[in-house]
């Protein structure tokens, strides 16, 4: 079995401190562990070093440093690069890659680093979740290697589902999870957005389809807490679903499905949303799109501006 997390006094990296990394570093500081962080923006390094972590002037520094990586970024390239400037750490042992990639990408990393561990290791869940150690997480990987992070993997998951031993296998996983996901949470907004115009009160709508065979994560919580408070908090930009989504349909183009995949429409709701909002919008704000197009706001009742049928009539 390889070196495990708390081998050399409990010190990781994490790469990459937006809203996940961030709290992938929290929560390691919170356990005790001695964290280095790394992240092109100052700030955001600041912000960890001022909650106790240290930082690492750069990855390949980071990699001379500490034996596990711990990579959240928001793009293929970054992590394709992250993993290039990690090749030459003397200490690097595992590095573990939360970030969806698609499983091309993924064999590239594993390619840029012969000799280290690569724990393909996706996350479903937001940065809440890590903090309180609800997060789930698919792994791909030798599985001495995902043995040895089974501590750290404890503290922040608690859905931890072993795909396979090829890392890739993982992404796999993911991209078809988020396929599904967001793909529901489209079809959600726009039919709850239809009903709500059609004179049936939003909450009403919800109770109806989360008492029968449509009930889904975005009827289920998404919306309730989301979109009916018009907190639109869920936590996730939408431009990080439009990369998911694309990666999802390279995917499916590989196996022959291509013109005929159904989460191309999907994709144009999520597109729509970034056309009007940016891409750092939070993708519960897609349902601004439906909203603006049939006249209404799907509030709840008791919520600032809410009425009996959800939102203003058309």
């Amino acid at each position: 079995m390889g070196p495990t997390m708390h081998d050399r006094a409990d010190v990781i990296g994490v790469v990459g401190l937006g809203h996940m990394g961030a709290a992938f570093a929290d929560r390691a500081l919170a356990l005790g562990l001695d964290v280095q962080v790394h992240d092109v923006r100052p700030e955001a390094v600041a912000a960890l070093v001022d909650r106790g972590a240290a930082a690492a002037e750069s990855v390949g520094a980071m990699a001379d440093r500490v034996g596990t990586i711990i990579v959240c970024v928001d793009s293929v390239t970054a992590s394709l690069e992250i993993a290039s400037a990690a090749a030459a750490g003397a200490r690097l042992r595992q590095y573990v890659e939360t970030s969806t990639v698609g499983p091309a990408a993924m064999a590239r990393i594993v390619t840029s680093l012969p000799g280290v561990a690569v724990i393909d290791a996706p996350v479903s869940g937001g940065p809440r979740a890590i903090r309180s150690g609800t997060l789930s997480t698919y792994l791909a990987g030798d599985p001495d290697a995902i043995d040895a992070l089974s501590p750290w993997l404890a503290s922040i998951a608690s859905t931890r589902l072993v795909v396979g031993e090829r890392p890739g296998m993982a992404q796999i996983a993911k991209l078809v999870n988020n396929a599904i996901s967001l793909s529901s949470m489209v079809i959600s907004c726009e039919a709850i957005a239809v009903g709500v115009a059609a004179g049936v009160p939003a909450e009403i709508l919800l109770e109806a389809v989360n008492a029968g065979t449509g009930r889904n994560s975005a009827t289920l919580s998404k919306i309730p807490a989301s979109i009916l408070t018009r907190r639109f908090d869920y936590g996730g930009p939408v431009g990080l679903a439009q990369k998911d989504l694309e990666l999802y349909r390279e995917l499916a183009a590989s196996v022959g499905v291509d013109e005929e995949s159904t989460v191309a429409s999907a994709q144009a709701s999520i597109v729509a949303t970034i056309g009007r909002l940016g891409p750092a919008a939070d993708y519960s704000e897609m349902m601004r799109v439906f909203e603006a197009a049939t006249g209404v706001e799907v509030r709840a009742a008791s919520s600032p501006g809410g009425t009996a049928l959800g939102g203003a009539d058309r």
